[in-house]
């Protein structure tokens, strides 16, 4: 416990000041290539290098599985469990991601994420749905990647909850392939990071404490074969395909530790 908060008090400090010189930076961006800073060969790299700078404040190892793509204008699927994804995808790709539309109006994360690219979305207005999906099919359409929750929150990382068919629709009407990533948090044993999620009721101070408090944690990011779309294709079957093969990868990976349990006992 000791430790734990030892090592609390050193990140935090580390944390804040890295935030701090993310915003200095964005600014220096902003003056010097304009709005669209993000969308550049320099500003997509300093994007990742803060990110990846991020990941070693905290202690978050990603371990890659599969090939990065390097072609842009992608939609990028992805399990979500923890604010922890954000971070480790972006450290190693240029995708933008879509967010809730109240993040847009939080203090200053809520710039900070608009000014590196994010779109945001509010589920709850059909109008405004279908306003965000245009938004993504002309990012897509442009040559950006785009990264969107198919689950639409957080889950305990274990398990992956219905996926909502509705922004699928983006890729198919751009007529650009879908990239699936499964994230599993866990050790290079396959130990399932009990810390690592963040759903339901979790504060995040308190998540943030317990996360900064361990010596590491680990996630593993496996790139799957990617799936070209073409216009008229049925979303909601893509769906059910896409959600049955993070079903497999994900169950896959936790039985490795559930056998290995079961063998100790």
């Amino acid at each position: 416990m000791i430790l734990s908060i030892s090592r609390f008090l050193v990140r935090c400090p580390r944390v804040v000041l890295h935030f701090i010189v993310g915003i200095y930076k964005i600014r220096a961006l902003k003056r010097q290539h304009g709005e669209k800073w993000n969308t550049i060969k320099i500003g997509r790299r300093a994007i990742r290098q803060w990110m990846s700078e991020a990941c070693d404040i905290i202690g978050l190892k990603v371990d890659i599985e599969g090939i990065v793509p390097h072609q842009n204008g992608q939609l990028y699927i992805a399990n979500h469990v923890s604010w922890l994804d954000i971070i480790a995808i972006a450290s190693v790709t240029d995708c933008k991601f879509l967010s809730k539309a109240t993040v847009r109006h939080w203090p200053v994360i809520g710039w900070f994420t608009a000014s590196m690219g994010s779109l945001f979305i509010r589920r709850q207005s059909r109008r405004a749905f279908h306003k965000s999906l245009q938004r993504v099919k002309e990012r897509l359409q442009s040559g950006e990647s785009v990264c969107v929750f198919p689950e639409g929150t957080t889950s305990d990382g274990r398990h992956v909850l219905p996926f909502h068919s509705g922004l699928l629709q983006a890729a198919i009407d751009a007529e650009v392939a879908v990239q699936p990533m499964v994230l599993k948090y866990q050790t290079k044993d396959g130990v399932y990071e009990e810390h690592a999620p963040y759903y339901g009721r979790d504060v995040f101070l308190l998540h943030m404490f317990r996360l900064l408090g361990k010596r590491e944690t680990r996630l593993n990011l496996s790139f799957l074969a990617a799936m070209p779309q073409q216009a008229g294709a049925d979303r909601q079957q893509l769906a059910q395909v896409l959600q049955q093969r993070f079903m497999r990868e994900v169950a896959s990976g936790f039985e490795k530790t559930d056998h290995l349990v079961l063998d100790v006992v």
